[in-house]
This record gives structure tokens, C-alpha cells and sequence, in this order.
């Protein structure tokens, strides 16, 4: 059943590919630290095969709410950042009515006190979108502006614009020859761009961003945990590549192309690790105790061999 957005101020929305591992834990955060009259979730799937069912299954302790819907989405592109892109947009008709839209991958983990009221306060005052840069400079637009990973918007101003990236050679080759890769790692024309060159020069809020210290598990072929921070506190978590899944070998089983089990359960920890800090940080301290001890026996074990 889709909830109509006008009768919840804000619209959540997450671009699923595979991604129940957090999903479930997102839930968990944002049914236990917002309120639920507030918002609606959205999650359109790009999985294919389909996995509606499964994600069906994780939002039935939240039915009674009546405010999540689950979109299976079939992409026309094949490249990933393209297929996130489709996934946005589509997103998007579905917060048309909605004041705010609030969207952050299924990787990307709110923690801050009071999350969505602290975006929301600082959007009605003026600014047109709240959230987490990208890892250094970025080239079109200011280079600190809200990435689409992790980012609040004002629904009326960004109403009718493109999330979508431009891989066109001819664009891509222009670019790199103002923004080339080695002062510009990041890639110029993706996901969101268009958002950041269109509205950099109007008011927005970054958060501060840091490196922080990971559990000491592999989430990814590549574990790169970043931190923002509002007012020197922590207020979100990216889990950069935290989705990731293809060609990475030490992620991929190549014998059947899926995501190793042991990555799976790392992403499942890192889910508990940050639904702990979102609600009780205390707890969240002693998990990554519990986890830095299974990993020192887990060394000693096969140190032994």
C-alpha cells in the first residue's frame, strides 16, 4: 500500500541492491529515534533477482505504522551509479508531497540526538539541503556540498531535477581535463551532481567529516569508515563501499558470485554497532569491545595452526 506523502512531512528513501543486511538495522534506528508520524520510508529495489520478499519481511514489525513502501524497480542502465540514479528519481515521485526527502544509501547510518528534528531545524531556516560531504575536493559545484549519499533536501528545491550521472565520453573527457584525477579523485558527474552545480550557490549545511576507526572487521574488498560530526559530535556514519559487490574478489565467492558469508556478517555487525550508538552509546562501546575481542581470538586461532 503506498502512503500518501502529504500526510508525512518527511520522506526516507533508500536505493535497495541487495542491502537487507542494513536495512534492517535502519529500521531499527529510525522507528526507535524518530517518530513515526513524521515519515514514510521508501525503498525501491534494484535487485534483480527480486527480493521484495525478504524486504517485505523486515518491514512487517513496523505494519502497523502503515508507512513503509517497498517498490521493486527493473533498470534500464547497467552500470551501478546509473542504476542509482534511476532509483532516485523514481524515488522521488514518491515524496512529491512531502516537505522534506532525507536520502542516505543503506550504508549510510544517522546517529545524531534527535537526527531528523536537527536537519529539519536547519532547513526551514533557509538552507536547501543538510548532510555529509564527499572525501575530498569533487570539481562541478562546491566540493563540500551534500553528497547524495547522506543528504536532507528541501522537496521544493530540488523539485524536477536529475539525479542521475553523465558517463558520456565527450563529458567525461571535458571534465577530466578541468578536474583531472589526480587533484580530483572523486568522479565529477556522479550521482547527484547536477543538484550540487544547480544549487551550490545557495545556502546548504556540511557536516564535519573525519576517518574513524573501524571495528577491525572487512565489510568490503576496501573498509573506509568515515565520520561526520555536528557541532564536534557525531552524527553519522558512511560505510564508503559498503554496498559494494561484483568484482571484488575478497568480498565475491567467485564460485557462486555472491557476497561472501563472513562479509555479510561483518555488515550485519557494523548495523548493530551503529543502531548501539544511535540509542545507547554506552552500548555501542562495549560491542566494539565484544568484536575487538572475537577478532583478537580469531587471530590467536589461526595463529595456532
Amino acid at each position: 500500500m503506498r502512503v500518501d506523502s502529504k500526510d508525512k512531512k518527511w520522506t526516507v528513501g533508500f536505493v535497495n541492491y541487495f542491502t537487507s543486511v542494513y536495512l534492517k538495522w535502519q529500521l531499527k534506528i529510525f522507528y526507535r529515534c524518530c517518530n513515526p508520524k513524521d515519515f514514510q520510508i521508501i525503498i525501491i529495489s534494484n535487485s534483480a533477482p527480486d527480493d521484495t520478499e525478504e524486504l517485505h519481511s523486515l518491514a512487517k514489525p513496523y505494519a502497523r505504522f502503515n508507512n513503509i513502501t517497498i517498490v521493486p524497480h527493473k533498470c534500464q542502465f547497467s552500470r551501478s551509479s546509473e542504476q542509482h540514479g534511476e532509483g532516485l528519481n523514481h524515488l522521488m515521485e514518491y515524496a512529491d508531497r512531502s516537505k522534506y526527502v532525507l536520502i542516505q544509501d543503506p550504508d549510510f547510518f544517522w546517529v545524531g540526538k534527535n537526527f531528523l528534528w536537527q536537519m529539519e531545524e536547519r532547513l526551514k531556516n533557509g538552507v536547501v539541503a543538510f548532510g555529509a560531504p564527499y572525501i575530498g575536493p569533487i570539481g562541478i559545484g562546491a566540493s563540500d556540498y551534500p553528497a547524495a549519499f547522506g543528504c536532507a533536501y528541501r522537496v521544493d528545491s530540488i523539485r524536477g531535477f536529475d539525479f542521475m550521472p553523465n558517463f558520456a565520453p565527450d563529458f567525461v573527457a571535458e571534465l577530466e581535463k578541468k578536474f583531472p584525477v589526480s587533484d580530483y579523485p572523486n568522479f565529477v558527474s556522479d550521482v547527484g551532481f547536477q543538484i550540487r552545480q544547480a544549487k551550490s550557490s545557495e545556502p546548504y549545511f556540511t557536516l564535519g567529516s573525519r576517518r574513524y576507526q573501524d571495528l577491525g572487521i572487512e565489510y568490503s574488498y576496501l573498509s573506509l569508515v568515515q565520520e561526520y560530526l555536528l557541532n564536534d559530535r557525531t552524527f553519522g556514519f558512511h560505510l564508503f563501499r559498503g554496498c559494494a559487490t561484483g568484482i571484488p574478489i575478497d568480498a565475491i565467492d567467485p564460485k557462486i558470485g555472491q557476497t561472501r558469508d563472513i562479509i555479510k556478517q561483518s555488515r550485519d555487525r557494523y548495523g548493530r554497532y551503529f543502531y548501539y550508538f544511535a540509542t545507547n552509546r554506552m552500548l555501542a562501546k562495549l560491542y566494539a569491545k565484544f568484536i575487538a575481542y572475537q577478532v583478537a581470538r580469531e587471530k590467536q586461532r589461526l595463529t595456532a595452526k
